[in-house]
């Protein structure tokens, strides 16, 4: 009923104090009805009755009961939950390791029946021919940026400049003979202006494509080492 079993107390019964009494001697005497509840004990320099007495001490032991049953169980939560993790990982790459075999499996039955060549880095996978930019990928798109709109610079140059004579041609036809040699020269000049951005668009575009040209190359199945296809 007392947690400290090793302290003495003092009692006191109208004034008349009695001990130190050992908790076993306390209890004793409680059971004996030497003593009641009305005495008052001596606990922390204050009198208080052995009733009040013992009522903070069951709510103080109940307390760092419920206290201590509340962390076992919150222990043993942590400790569930963790095991259940543990099996779902394990679950997880178990399923894993079945799903990677089975795929593996006709992988490397197809390419042994394959006359590919082994790779010489890891001499576990064959090595096929790919198709691979010669250039990095930022240059790749500054090829394209360049290519496409050549393209479309030159188509709509070619059907300019055809426009243009067509209508150029009627203007020398109609105009009068001293006016022939001005008309022939503005004509040449327009015509000069869409060969210059004519070739202009074709020089880009040859840039652009040596930009985004390709290269063959031959990739490992097992390792991903990539050499040069000879």
């Amino acid at each position: 009923m007392i947690e400290n079993e090793n302290e003495s107390f003092l009692i006191r019964w109208r004034g008349r104090q009695e001990g130190p009494y050992a908790v076993a001697v306390i209890e004793a005497k409680l059971a004996a009805n030497q003593i009641g509840l009305l005495h008052e004990i001596s606990h922390n320099g204050q009198w208080i009755t052995l009733r009040d007495y013992l009522a903070e001490r069951d709510a103080i032991l109940r307390a760092e009961r419920q206290a201590r049953e509340e962390q076992e169980r919150r222990v043993r939560e942590e400790a569930e939950r963790q095991a259940k993790e543990r099996e779902e990982q394990a679950r997880i790459a178990t399923q894993n390791e079945e799903k990677s075999k089975a795929t593996s499996q006709p992988q490397q039955e197809a390419i042994a029946s394959t006359h590919e060549p082994l790779c010489r880095t890891c001499e576990l996978g064959r090595l096929l021919k790919l198709n691979q930019y010669r250039m990095s990928l930022p240059v790749v798109i500054i090829g394209y940026f360049l290519l496409v709109p050549s393209a479309i610079g030159m188509l709509l140059n070619i059907l300019g400049l055809i426009f243009y004579l067509i209508g150029a041609g009627s203007v020398v036809s109609q105009s009068a003979t001293p006016d022939k040699g001005l008309t022939v020269l503005a004509t040449t000049l327009g015509s000069a202006f869409f060969l210059f951005f004519l070739v202009l668009s074709f020089v880009g575009g040859v840039f652009g494509w040596l930009l985004i040209m390709k290269k063959k190359v031959l990739q490992c199945t097992h390792c991903g080492a990539v050499v040069a296809a000879s």
